[in-house]
């Protein structure tokens, strides 16, 4: 084989590795954020602080490693608004809470603020998507 062969396979297989290595702390970070983020009520900022100091990396990383995973985000306020806008749509499907319990435990700022972003996201208001999927 030439060396320029050898040189490429290297290359591909380092970078194989970088994926590999990328999805790993992209798990984690996204595990750690549905552990330790999501119902926190402490302050996005505050938040922030501690993942870039759990994990090393700088607020853009972090947004950075979650857009190759349909997180569309331009900063961690953003992203974290995002995963809990998810949960959200979860607990509204599976549990038998409140809508008002939902933002609560999710630490929206009112009910106003939770509907307006939920239907900015979804289309509709959580009551309808309550409605809506368990019709389905």
């Amino acid at each position: 084989m030439s060396s320029e062969i050898v040189r490429l396979k290297k290359e591909v297989s380092a970078y194989r590795n970088l994926e590999a290595d990328n999805e790993a702390i992209f798990r984690n970070m996204e595990k750690y954020m549905k552990n330790n983020c999501v119902y926190s009520s402490e302050l996005p900022e505050k938040l922030l602080e501690t993942m870039k100091s759990v994990f090393g990396v700088a607020e853009k990383e972090i947004v950075e490693m979650f857009y190759p995973y349909g997180r569309y985000a331009s900063d961690f306020e953003g992203l974290l608004k995002e995963m809990r806008l998810e949960e959200a749509s979860v607990l509204l499907l599976e549990e038998d809470a409140k809508i008002e319990d939902v933002y609560r435990k999710l630490n929206f700022p009112s009910r106003q603020a939770f509907y307006r972003v939920f239907k900015n996201k979804y289309g509709i208001p959580p009551s309808d998507f309550r409605q809506m999927k368990k019709k389905k």
